[in-house]
């Protein structure tokens, strides 16, 4: 059963690693604002499907949350997620450094320290924070290797 988790996590690392290279070949022919538009356009397509798809599941998930934890779902939505794709799509842009992808996709790292710090979570031995470490310097070594 863990051997299917490894994979699993290794094919969604595969397909995520493959987006910005599809992108950075898409920027020399379209600007990242259509990009931005063209992806959000597909992702609502698929989100409507699945919605069409489970709606009696996800009636039942809206009609059990609070107004608030909606609204802090819209709004982070909105707030981080329109802003991290466009931030993305910017340093595809912008910076012609391939070694500058890695960083971008280093944000499980953070996800991870976050959650020690504001959600108590605990680590299950100090290897958690030292591979934590050890993957942030290999990211920056990586990105500053020209």
């Amino acid at each position: 059963m863990f051997s299917h988790e490894i994979f699993g996590a290794l094919g969604v690392s595969f397909l995520w690693g493959m987006v910005p290279l599809i992108h950075m070949h898409l920027m020399r022919k379209m600007n990242r604002i259509t990009i931005f538009a063209i992806d959000a356009f597909l992702y609502f397509l698929c989100i409507i499907a699945v919605i069409i798809y489970h709606y009696d599941l996800i009636k039942k998930d809206l009609l059990d949350e609070s107004r608030w934890d909606i609204f802090i779902l819209i709004l982070s939505m909105v707030i981080i997620g329109v802003s991290a794709d466009l931030l993305y799509l910017y340093v595809l842009e912008n910076h012609k450094n391939p070694f500058i992808l890695p960083i971008v996709y280093c944000g499980p790292i953070f996800t991870m320290t976050l959650s020690y710090l504001f959600t108590k979570q605990k680590s299950d031995s100090i290897y958690g924070f030292l591979g934590v470490f050890l993957i942030m310097s290999g990211i920056i070594c990586i990105s500053f290797h020209e």
